[in-house]
This record gives C-alpha cells, sequence and structure tokens, in this order.
C-alpha cells in the first residue's frame, strides 16, 4: 500500500511543477530576460553574496536574442592590513576580490573578462563586534560593486554582440 502511494505521489508531483512554471533558477527567467546560465566558483559568504547580487544584476538585462549564454566566474578573496598604529596594531584592513569571468555561447568562447574591487574596514581592537560588523559590511560592499562591474560588462558584450568596443 505504501508502495503504491510513492507511484502516485509522483506523476501528481510532477503535473503540479510543470504546470507552475517550474524553471531551473540559476538560468533565470527566459522569456523576459536574456538567458544566461551561471556557474560561480568561490567560497565562503563573499561568494554566496556575490551569487545573490549578480542574478539580480542579470536579471535587469532584457531579452536581446533567442541565444543562450553561459557565464562561469572563478572568485578570488585575500585580506591584509591597510594602516598601523604607532604600536604596530592594525587599524585598518582590506578586503581586495578578484573575477576571472568567460561568456560562452555553443561552447564558443564569447568574452572573457578580468576584474577586482579593494575596499577596506576599521579594525577596533578593543572591540572584536565592531570589527566583525565592518568585515562583513565590507564584503557585502565589495560584492556588490563586482556583481555590478560584471553585469555591465556582461550586458556590454551581448548588446555589441561580442565585439567589445
Amino acid at each position: 500500500m505504501n508502495q503504491l502511494k510513492q507511484i502516485l505521489i509522483f506523476p501528481i508531483l510532477m503535473l503540479g511543477m510543470t504546470s507552475c512554471g517550474f524553471s531551473p533558477m540559476y538560468c533565470g527567467d527566459r522569456s523576459q530576460t536574456q538567458a544566461i546560465c551561471l556557474t560561480v566558483k568561490g567560497d565562503g559568504f563573499f561568494a554566496y553574496k556575490f551569487r545573490r547580487e549578480l542574478e539580480k544584476q542579470l536579471a535587469i538585462i532584457p531579452r536581446l536574442n533567442d541565444q543562450e549564454y553561459k557565464l562561469s566566474l572563478i572568485l578570488t578573496e585575500s585580506k591584509a592590513a591597510a594602516t598601523y598604529a604607532e604600536d604596530a596594531t592594525v587599524t585598518r584592513s582590506q578586503i581586495t576580490v578578484h573575477a576571472n569571468y568567460q561568456i560562452r555561447h555553443n561552447d564558443r568562447a564569447v568574452g572573457e573578462f578580468n576584474n577586482e574591487v579593494t575596499t577596506s574596514y576599521p579594525v577596533v581592537a578593543s572591540d572584536e563586534f565592531i570589527t566583525r560588523n565592518a568585515d562583513q559590511a565590507a564584503i557585502t560592499r565589495a560584492a556588490i560593486a563586482l556583481a555590478e562591474d560584471v553585469a555591465r560588462d556582461v550586458n556590454r558584450l551581448l548588446r555589441t554582440e561580442g565585439k567589445n568596443p
């Protein structure tokens, strides 16, 4: 009896999913915006924030043609001390994030770019909470700025049909 329920539930679930217009999120809405499948390789909080922001930025690129593109990104992040006090304690840190990305169509490279964003934040030795919040805010700022730059490059490349001006 339990096996019969499983057999009946699966087709009903599939029918419900197809009738609601379900499509994989990573390729976006193909009816209104340009079809771009996104692959992001990176670690941690920055990669997560960057991907979410880039999805928002790509969702506003209007449909320019019927072609489907693949956007593959590799993210790297580095943190370093930016300024020191007289007693050699760090007073400001900086985060540099780098994106190497390639746009492909039908396994043909349409464009390849590198982009980098650097931002900094204060380090308060007496209050770890303030420093941690400043660090997270700097990561968020860097993710938004880098996503905007990447989306701008993609938009320009698609509008010029692969001829980067």
